[in-house]
């Protein structure tokens, strides 16, 4: 399965098993809590989008 963020593929991963964006994050060491140095959210959660 495949991981982006809005276009960008940010990871391809190999499983036999589904999984949510939370657990291929994970598993790519993204934090999709990680915040700037304003403070404000690094990621916008409804960009994420998977493909199998």
């Amino acid at each position: 399965m495949k991981l982006y963020y809005g276009e960008k593929l940010l990871g391809d991963i190999t499983t036999n098993h589904s999984m949510s964006i939370e657990d291929a994050a994970e598993i790519l060491d993204i934090d999709l809590t990680a915040l700037d140095e304003n403070d404000e959210p690094v990621y916008d959660y409804d960009l994420f989008r998977m493909e199998w």
